[in-house]
């Protein structure tokens, strides 16, 4: 899942998700790293959250990432998606 995608697929100001749903509020690139968790491609899950080590080449594709070590991402009772940077 890229940026383009994200974007089409969800209403997004100002780097957040504004459509209602599951990712509403979230950055925008929680999508994609939530797929890819959902497909088996985590660094590490714990407790019922998954993780990612973000590098460069994460960083060239959402720079917003700049200066994050991990992020953290977990679903709620209700099926909402959240989202913690570790820096």
């Amino acid at each position: 899942m890229t940026r383009v995608s994200v974007e089409q697929d969800y209403e997004v100001k100002d780097g957040r998700i504004t459509s209602p749903g599951k990712y509403e509020g979230e950055p925008v690139w929680v999508p994609a790293y939530w797929d890819a968790a959902m497909c088996g491609c985590a660094d590490d899950e714990e407790n019922g959250a998954v993780s990612f080590t973000i590098d460069a080449d994460d960083v060239a594709l959402w720079p917003e990432l700049s200066g994050v070590e991990r992020i953290v991402l977990w679903q709620d009772e209700q099926g909402f998606v959240h989202s913690e940077t570790v820096r």
